[in-house]
């Protein structure tokens, strides 16, 4: 197994409340990451950085 680590952007809230905890969120927060899953797992490390010695 590979461990890679990538950037993400992030906004901090300026208003309103979390609703993180609402169960359809939480619903299409696991629709996207499935959807998103080959493109995460195709990811790969670039230059050195994934070589092993």
């Amino acid at each position: 197994m590979s461990v890679v680590q990538f950037g993400v952007d992030y906004f901090p809230r300026t208003r309103g409340v979390s609703t993180l905890s609402s169960p359809s969120v939480i619903v299409k927060i696991l629709r996207e990451a499935f959807k998103l899953r080959k493109k995460l797992n195709a990811i790969r490390p670039s230059g050195d950085a994934g070589s092993k010695k």
